[in-house]
């Protein structure tokens, strides 16, 4: 609030997180190189790249009636890089007198992508299958409710394919670049 009386604070942990990247270039066109003919261009070009940074990973959000953490314990088996990834396995809130009052169990299981062209974390995605909304009583079959995720089984290409739309979106293609196919008329 403005005048302080009400707050809400954030912790975090701080991840160390490596991406690959890919680049494309196609030229198309002439090049002077310094002669009177000129050289007519037509290539593709790619590149790799790394980028490492810190991943800020929110840990506990704290209020005024208590707090919420966030528990990551499970290792993700689409883990790219060379980090130690965890999936968000439960919400736990409690009260500010550190009494549980709700527990979110995040259900998770992959999308599989099976190549031979590709390391082991880039065939898998992460998906979120269901969660389960338990209150302060654990035991008690009553205070729990089961929500369950389906999804299409569409199978899809490993992570950082170019089967993909302009968008994004996988669409059945077997794409061998993400630059589409232009038509350069010499006049």
């Amino acid at each position: 609030s403005a005048d302080l009386t009400d707050t809400i604070s954030f912790e975090y942990d701080t991840v160390l997180t490596n991406e690959y990247t890919t680049s494309q270039s196609h030229s198309i066109g002439k090049r002077y190189n310094g002669s009177l003919q000129p050289e007519f261009v037509n290539g593709q070009t790619t590149n790799q790249g790394q980028i490492t940074y810190n991943e800020l990973l929110v840990k506990k959000i704290t209020f005024k009636g208590g707090y919420l953490y966030f528990n990551r314990n499970t290792p993700r088996r689409d883990n790219i890089g060379n980090n130690l990834i965890y999936s968000l396995d439960e919400i736990l809130v409690y009260t500010i007198n550190d009494k549980l009052i709700k527990k979110i169990q995040f259900n998770h299981d992959y999308y599989y992508s099976p190549s031979e062209m590709v390391g082991e974390g880039a065939k898998y995605r992460l998906k979120l299958t269901g969660f389960t909304e338990v209150g302060s009583d654990t035991t008690d079959a009553t205070d729990r409710k089961d929500y369950k995720f389906d999804y299409d089984n569409t199978s899809l290409p490993w992570f950082g394919s170019y089967n993909m739309d302009y968008w994004g979106f996988y669409n059945g293609a077997t794409n061998s670049s993400l630059i589409p196919t232009t038509t350069v008329y010499a006049g």
